[in-house]
């Protein structure tokens, strides 16, 4: 089996065809054959902390945004069943839900709703398309309201998105629908073109109206 899993706590990938150097562990070992004891190399999480990665398509190959929804929220629901339950930052009234998805340039834009936050997400249209791009970047992305900063991430068992913070936490809520209706209107925002300045208008008077001078610069006459 080469299938590659992924750490939950800091991303590292499990490759068989690399092993792991640090945990002796040879080229070709099956992750399902490393030893009970084996750890992550790079922040020492146990093996259960690992979650397996779908071999992706292609890159350069258009994403299902379905698919990648549901694995995006598969993810969250797995940080917030194995890492945020019970926390004071947990709202056990609030489940993982996406909101409004839907193209925005070579991405896809949408809220991301958790119990402990909710973010604008962005993640690329295409396969592969950010994997050049440096974790942690801050970029800024400008819609019709204004320019706001997205910040470069990676998701155990989805890959890289951007997000921007709108609230966290999460406590001021009980009511899924009015969250979902928060969502919305937060995305309506985001994407609103700003209203026009109100032009200014000068009443003239008639004697201001009919007093003005011509193209000949005699006073035009009163009738």
């Amino acid at each position: 089996m080469n299938e590659r899993y992924e750490c939950g706590v800091c991303w590292t990938v499990y490759d068989p065809a690399e092993g792991d150097e640090v945990g002796q562990i040879p080229a070709g070992t099956p992750f399902a054959s490393l030893p009970d004891e084996w750890r992550c190399p790079r922040c020492d999480a146990g093996r259960e902390r690992f979650l397996r990665l779908s071999e992706p398509p292609p890159a350069g190959e258009a994403v299902d945004v379905e698919t990648r929804l549901d694995a995006l929220l598969a993810s969250y629901r797995r940080t917030r069943d194995t890492s945020i339950r019970g926390l004071p930052i947990d709202n056990p009234h609030l489940d993982v839900e996406a909101v409004g998805f839907h193209r925005d340039g070579d991405a896809w834009l949408g809220v991301l709703i958790t119990s402990w936050f909710m973010n604008v997400v962005r993640f690329p249209a295409m396969l592969g398309a950010w994997e050049e791009r440096d974790e942690g970047e801050v970029v800024e992305r400008t819609f019709p309201s204004g320019t706001y900063d997205f910040t470069l991430s990676r998701v155990a068992g989805f890959g890289l998105l951007e997000t921007c913070s709108l609230i966290s936490p999460m406590g001021a809520f009980d009511d899924p629908a009015v969250v979902r209706a928060v969502a919305e209107a937060a995305l309506e925002e985001i994407e609103r073109e700003p209203e026009p300045p109100p032009q200014a208008t000068t009443r003239l008077s008639r004697r201001q109206l009919f007093g003005r001078r011509g193209h000949g610069g005699e006073r035009a006459r009163e009738p």
